[in-house]
């Protein structure tokens, strides 16, 4: 997930700095570095340039608009400090956008990175170092821009099979909201047809980036299509996500499922999940374990509890298009044998699909 026109813009180094000893890595050096090599191509204030200029014509992409708050928000600082160091081609993008490795000391970028952070209005966005891994089951809680095509098959004990497939699109709005649209379609023993939409909304009410902290709330909407007999399904719900360590993070879902025929047929159910993602590259893997339990409000019913070890695979270097398979199997008395899930995912904010392989 890394954000796309700044790594199209030229933070030219001067040569002078280049051949001589590392200045102090500090705020205003930062502005003084941004000033003489940045600046050029980005702009005085980091609005980059002006569409009609020369200059700007020989860019095969804009250099970024640093003021823009969304822009400046939406992904963490870590991924700004990789293609500084390491290049725009590094990740799949121009090579307008050179490497600093033998330029700059990594104190240094950090600090360039920094003071670039500064250069918009970004307060009340949540910032993107909470931006964690999609899960299979556990809601997210980053809004984003994204386009996903979801699969699930299900193995009965009674024998046959069931296929649901999914297709969801979320368009983030303001500084904290995303909408969402969903139509899933199904096919199993009874036949086959798109089953039903859902409609959804999600609100990031507090992050606290210290304590890498994010808090989302929102509501869901489930509503058959094929069944007219079928209840509206109404599901409120809380989550989080929560930075562990530098490579490994934890994110749960509590929500509930209200039909509307009966609260009484509906169920409270918990998620988590920990994701351990070693590598700072956006094409790499990234295995994790999730565990869901579910409580039917339905006195007598037992509980259901089950375990998803599964992967998240950067397919392109952009990282913006990515892959995630996982297996669910029951930990309690079930009417399935197992679950397979898999999506594929296209952060639309982040470039096109074909961008950056």
């Amino acid at each position: 997930m890394l954000f796309r026109a700044m790594l199209i813009g030229t933070l030219l180094i001067g040569p002078a700095l280049a051949g001589t000893a590392a200045p102090p890595a500090d705020s205003e050096w930062a502005r003084e570095s941004y000033r003489l090599n940045c600046a050029p191509c980005h702009g005085a204030r980091g609005e980059g340039l002006d569409p009609d200029s020369d200059q700007y014509k020989t860019f095969r992409a804009p250099p970024a608009d640093f003021t823009d708050p969304m822009f400046t928000s939406m992904e963490p600082a870590a991924d700004w400090f990789l293609v500084t160091k390491y290049g725009g081609a590094s990740i799949g993008l121009s090579s307008q956008m050179p490497a600093y490795d033998g330029a700059f000391a990594d104190a240094q970028i950090e600090a360039l990175v920094a003071h670039l952070k500064t250069l918009a209005d970004t307060s009340g966005y949540p910032p993107g170092e909470l931006n964690f891994i999609r899960p299979i089951r556990t809601i997210k809680a980053f809004p984003e821009n994204e386009l996903l095509l979801i699969h699930r098959h299900t193995e009965p004990k009674e024998g046959g099979d069931a296929r649901k497939s999914t297709l969801y699109y979320a368009q983030r709005f303001g500084k904290r909201q995303q909408g969402e649209i969903k139509l899933a379609y199904l096919d199993d023993d009874r036949g086959s047809a798109i089953d039903e939409a859902e409609l959804g909304y999600k609100w990031a009410f507090h992050h606290h980036l210290e304590r890498t902290l994010l808090l989302t709330t929102g509501l869901e909407a489930e509503l058959p299509i094929e069944d007219d007999s079928a209840p509206n399904v109404y599901i409120p719900y809380l989550s989080f996500a929560k930075g562990l360590f530098e490579t490994t993070t934890l994110q749960g879902t509590l929500r509930s499922h209200l039909p509307d025929d009966g609260i009484d047929r509906g169920d409270l159910e918990l998620s988590a999940i920990l994701h351990w993602a070693p590598s700072p590259w956006p094409r790499s893997l990234a295995p994790a374990l999730e565990v869901t339990w579910t409580a039917p409000f339905t006195g007598g019913v037992d509980y259901e509890t089950t375990v998803i070890p599964q992967t998240y695979f950067g397919l392109n270097k952009l990282g913006n298009v990515a892959l995630a398979v996982g297996v669910e199997l029951p930990l309690s008395d079930q009417s399935y044998d197992r679950r397979i899930h898999a999506f594929l995912l296209w952060d639309i904010a982040d470039g096109p699909f074909w961008a950056g392989w």
